[in-house]
């Protein structure tokens, strides 16, 4: 029993399978399909993931084309290609293939350019061989989709986590970047020589601190108008810029402490789901 839990196919196995079956199925009913070619593409098809499959499959396609357009274009500089030509021209099959990004592809599109340069003169011929693969990938894309399940669930978990885990560091640094500004902001006002006086809008902004960020400022500061004196501009800009990182910090602190004991408490699920899990495997 222990041995065939380690050693048993995995769901990727099955559902690559279930699209060879299904793709030699179509190719039985109809005798001018390459079942060799169809089942490269099912294969091909395979991922772990939907994304991955459609990645694959496109790649895959556009590797299809690429040997098939070269072998298109060396039959027409040689008729009868020899055998070495052939192999010395996979070097701009590759090359084309890494240019373009899709290094995966480099196996089907030597392949189809192979077939092509052996076995295909017209251009019917080349289209039946873009058809068998096309027809292959359509089957394991197919079948990546609509079979289930993933067995992604860990990894998926995991990515879950680590992106909670940025969220959450982002808006502490956030939150400490905010209170190490307010602190620059109070530092400088402190440091003036002499203090100008308060605008109307910054007026505005301090009756709406709270009791614990109040700023301490003489009457006369709060009392006269602000003029346009150097003293006055630069206080207001410093009051300015400490009421916006207190507005910026009101806001993103309460996200911040609601994040930690939801990520406690999701991280305790895990826990014992994974528990769960292992005490199962033990009974079995």
């Amino acid at each position: 029993m222990k041995f065939w839990r380690l050693h048993r196919p995995g769901y990727r196995v099955l559902k690559t399978v279930i699209a060879a079956t299904l793709t030699l199925l179509v190719c039985s009913r109809f005798s001018e399909m390459s079942p060799v070619l169809a089942l490269m593409g099912a294969y091909c098809a395979m991922g772990r993931t939907i994304c991955e499959s459609w990645t694959g499959c496109l790649n895959q396609m556009v590797g299809v084309l690429v040997g098939s357009v070269l072998g298109f274009l060396l039959l027409h500089v040689l008729l009868d290609p020899p055998a070495l030509v052939i192999g010395l021209s996979l070097f701009f099959v590759i090359g084309l293939c890494n240019l373009l990004h899709m290094s995966y592809a480099v196996f089907l599109s030597s392949v189809i350019f192979i077939s092509v340069c052996s076995g295909a003169s017209q251009l019917p011929d080349i289209l039946a061989r873009v058809r068998d693969v096309s027809i292959g990938l359509a089957f394991g894309l197919a079948v990546n989709i609509f079979v289930h399940p993933y067995a992604n669930e860990r990894q998926v978990l995991a990515l879950l986590k680590t992106r909670r885990n940025r969220r959450s560091l982002a808006w502490q640094t956030g939150c400490v970047q905010l209170a190490g500004r307010m602190v620059q902001e109070v530092t400088a006002l402190g440091m003036m020589d002499s203090f100008g006086r308060v605008s109307e809008e910054n007026k505005k902004r301090l009756d709406t601190l709270d009791s614990a960020q109040e700023i301490s400022l003489p009457e006369i500061s709060l009392q006269v108008p602000a003029a346009d004196s150097v003293q006055d501009t630069v206080m207001n800009y410093h009051i300015a810029c400490y009421c916006q990182a207190y507005a910026y910090l009101t806001l993103l602190l309460p996200l911040w402490k609601d994040e930690e004991p939801e990520q406690a408490a999701k991280q305790g699920e895990e826990t014992s789901n994974e528990k769960a899990r292992q005490g199962s495997c033990a009974a079995e």
